[in-house]
């Protein structure tokens, strides 16, 4: 494990949570000139409004990479100096009604983003769609 700037061992990962966009998402942040530790940002929307079809598309396309260089160039003519941070998506985006958990044991963390699941056979379940 890495130092920090003040001498402290940094941590090996820091995860960011956060919600409320309509869909769920597991994206790796990049902070120039400190690669200490792996920093993390968990979405999870649990109960939302359901995103149309064309919605849902528009989403895709804003977190693609092409997306996110239209966003940081529409940034800069409106004044707006760019972000040092750079982000990654990894996992998703989901889309369906999901439920998040996070669990922490020490030196440990595991989350687990699930979706809810009907089928005729196995009724309604949670299905897991994003395991850290």
């Amino acid at each position: 494990m890495s130092s920090g700037s003040d001498g402290r061992e940094a941590p090996a990962t820091i995860t960011v949570l956060s919600g409320d966009i309509h869909f769920a998402y597991v994206a790796d942040v990049v902070i120039p000139g400190t690669p200490i530790s792996q920093v993390r940002q968990v979405v999870c929307s649990p109960i939302r409004n359901i995103l149309r079809p064309r919605e849902r598309r528009v989403m895709r396309f804003a977190v693609s990479r092409v997306g996110r260089r239209i966003g940081g160039w529409l940034m800069r003519r409106g004044g707006r100096p760019a972000s040092a941070l750079t982000w990654e998506l990894t996992t998703g985006p989901v889309f369906q009604n999901n439920l998040g958990t996070a669990r922490f044991n020490h030196d440990e963390s595991r989350i687990v983003i699930e979706v809810a699941v009907d089928s005729l056979d196995a009724g309604q379940r949670l299905e897991t769609a994003i395991s850290l």
